[in-house]
């Protein structure tokens, strides 16, 4: 219980500060270590995580989306939120773990749902559909 409230103390810092090259943070209960990802690693980037950690071991690798790329994704979702819903997508959050933006549809042949969170998602692949029966990953 400590790591992951060090991980959430570690992610609310470095999202509060909006850089645009900072992914996520969490604790890898598998492998007990606080993951830190990245979109682009620098030792610079590296430095300034660092600068947040207060000597906590953390262990950085790739990840494809920006923490606020996902936000500003979320955050249009929400916006179409009554839409979406009438199409079949109930509900959605950030998964920080999978660094993408889960969207939960009421049964998994949803394809107009789908079509307009692709279209939100300017990126692409940021992503992962799912409902009771099915889980899939929009691509990219």
């Amino acid at each position: 219980a400590k790591m992951l409230e060090k991980a959430n103390i570690i992610h609310n810092k470095l999202s509060a500060q909006n850089f645009e090259w900072y992914g996520n943070c969490y604790y890898d209960f598998k492998n007990d270590k606080i993951m830190l990802g990245l979109t682009k690693i620098s030792d610079s980037n590296k430095e300034t995580v660092l600068s947040y950690t207060r000597n906590t071991a953390v262990e950085f690798y790739q990840c494809d989306y920006s923490y606020q790329y996902l936000e500003e994704l979320y955050n249009k979702l929400d916006k179409n939120r009554v839409i979406l819903y009438l199409f079949g997508a109930d509900r959605f959050n950030i998964s920080i773990g999978k660094n993408k933006v889960n969207v939960h549809l009421t049964n998994d042949n949803k394809y107009i749902a789908i079509y307009m969170a692709n279209k939100i998602d300017t990126i692409g692949g940021a992503i992962i559909f799912n409902s009771n029966t099915n889980t899939t990953d929009s691509g990219g």
